[in-house]
C-alpha cells in the first residue's frame, strides 16, 4: 500500500498533522523541483528537518518520478507525459521498483505540491503505474481523509 499527498499551501504543521495521523513514516519526494516560492517551509532542506524533527524519513525521486522528466522523449508535443512512453523507461520501472521495496517496509507517502492528486502526476501517472502493478495507492487529501485511488482522466490537458 502506498499513500500520496500533495503539500499545497497548508502549513507546515498542518502538513506534519496529516503525515501522522495517517501513520506515514517515510515521504518520497516527486517533485522535480523540491521548492516552493510561496510555502517556503517546504523547500528541500527546510522540509527534511522538519520531518526529521517528528520522526519521518525523507527519500529524494524528483530525479526518476518527477512530472518534468530530464528526458524529453517521454513527452508529446504539448510537452506533457505519455504514460506509455514513460512506462518503457528502465529509470522509471526501476524508480518505481524502488518505491514499492520502500513501501514494504515503511507506511510510505508520495509526495507532491498539488492538493488533487487529478491535476498532479502523482495522480495520473505514478498512481497508474502501480495500480497496473497491483499495489493499492490511496490519496491523502487537504482535508485529512483519504480515497483509494483508480484510474483517472488527466484534467486541464492532454497527455
Amino acid at each position: 500500500m502506498i499513500f500520496t499527498i500533495g503539500h499545497s499551501n497548508h502549513s507546515i504543521g498542518y502538513f506534519l498533522e496529516i503525515l501522522k495521523e495517517h501513520g506515514i513514516q517515510t515521504v518520497v519526494e516527486v517533485r522535480s523541483i523540491p521548492s516552493s516560492k510561496f510555502s517556503p517551509h517546504f523547500n528541500k532542506h527546510n522540509l527534511i528537518l522538519e520531518l526529521e524533527k517528528s520522526g519521518i524519513n525523507y527519500v529524494d525521486m524528483s530525479r526518476s518520478l518527477g512530472g518534468r522528466p530530464q528526458d524529453q522523449s517521454v513527452l508529446n508535443s504539448f510537452n506533457k507525459i505519455e504514460i506509455e512512453k514513460m512506462e518503457k523507461k528502465d529509470w522509471y520501472n526501476d524508480a518505481i521498483s524502488k518505491l514499492v521495496e520502500i513501501s514494504k517496509d515503511s507506511k510510505t507517502a508520495v509526495m507532491c505540491s498539488e492538493e488533487n492528486p487529478a491535476q498532479c502526476h502523482r495522480g495520473y501517472i505514478i498512481a497508474h503505474t502501480l495500480l497496473k502493478r497491483g499495489v493499492e495507492v490511496f490519496h491523502i487529501r487537504g482535508d485529512k481523509t483519504y480515497q483509494k485511488a483508480i484510474f483517472i482522466a488527466r484534467q486541464g490537458a492532454l497527455f
